[in-house]
């Protein structure tokens, strides 16, 4: 029987929660009163910032410890691939990009599947490092909450480019929009 993990949390840390899956399911396979308890104890754990780990000791029933370790990466720019996300919307649309972030505006960063324009926009929120962005990211904004784009507040977000067209109203009232075609960059793998 097939099972699923939820991991819903108010931090963004996709490496650290894929390393605790991964440990999730070498403990599904072992034993599953044994998966609770570490889900446990890495709850009451305070979370790891860039550069620190979480340590979770396990006491066998051979007397061995086991030590289980898991980084708490954040978005580190060696492991998200932020070049070729660089080469194909190239350098001056994403100097443009930053230089918005920075200055609290609001960016939507369109592409043809789903998997590319998530990669999109982690990848410049990554580029964003040492700074984090503590307003509304959207890796994908799915097509049900299109309104979200209204808000005044900052936001970095993806949209796939179907619905591009449902946003002309938005534009045309945004006295700060860039004029560049975004369309015309492919997102494709």
């Amino acid at each position: 029987m097939p099972e699923v993990f939820a991991i819903i949390s108010p931090i963004h840390a996709p490496l650290f929660y894929f390393a605790l899956a991964r440990e999730c399911v070498c403990y599904l396979h072992d034993n599953l009163k044994k998966l609770e308890n570490l889900l446990n104890v890495v709850y009451r754990c305070t979370f790891p910032t860039d550069g620190s780990s979480l340590h979770v000791f396990e006491k066998a029933k051979d007397g061995f410890k086991r030590n289980i370790v898991i980084r708490g990466q954040g978005p580190t720019l060696g492991q998200s691939d932020c070049s070729g996300i660089v080469r194909r919307m190239g350098p001056e649309i994403t100097v443009a990009i930053i230089a918005a972030l920075l200055a609290e505006q609001r960016v939507i960063i369109a592409g043809g599947s789903v998997q590319c324009v998530c990669h999109a926009v982690q990848s410049v929120a990554c580029l964003l490092h040492p700074f984090s962005w503590p307003y509304t990211l959207i890796p994908v904004l799915p097509d049900s909450l299109l309104e979200i784009v209204n808000s005044p507040t900052p936001y970095l977000m993806g949209l796939l480019r179907t619905n591009m067209y449902k946003l002309k109203s938005l534009a045309a009232k945004d006295k700060n929009q860039c004029t560049d075609d975004l369309t015309q960059v492919g997102f494709t793998s």
